[in-house]
C-alpha cells in the first residue's frame, strides 16, 4: 500500500529543524542546538502543520536572547543568502 503524503512531515521534520538549528548556531554559538532539536521534534507527532509552526516559534523564543532586537538580528543573520534569479 502506498504511504500517504504528509505536508506537515515534509515541511517540518527533524532534518529541517536540525538545519534551522545549525544555521542559527552558525551565527549565535550560544544556541543549544541539541536541546532545541529534541524539545521541538518531540511534540511533532501530536501536532498538525500550523501547530508545528507555532511550536517551533515558541521554542525559538526559549532558546534565543530575550531581547527582541537581538533575537531578530540572530534570526535574520542565520537566513541563507537569496538566490540570484537573473
Amino acid at each position: 500500500m502506498k504511504e500517504k503524503f504528509s505536508l506537515k512531515d515534509w515541511l517540518f521534520n527533524e532534518e529541517k529543524v536540525t538545519k534551522i538549528a545549525n544555521e542559527i548556531h552558525g551565527v549565535y554559538p550560544d544556541f543549544d542546538t541539541g536541546h532545541f532539536i529534541r524539545t521541538t521534534v518531540a511534540q511533532f507527532p501530536s501536532l498538525e502543520l500550523k501547530a508545528r509552526i507555532s511550536w517551533i516559534s515558541e521554542n525559538l523564543k526559549l532558546h534565543l536572547p530575550q531581547d527582541y532586537r537581538q533575537a531578530m538580528t540572530i534570526l535574520l543573520a542565520s537566513l541563507p543568502q537569496p538566490h540570484d534569479n537573473s
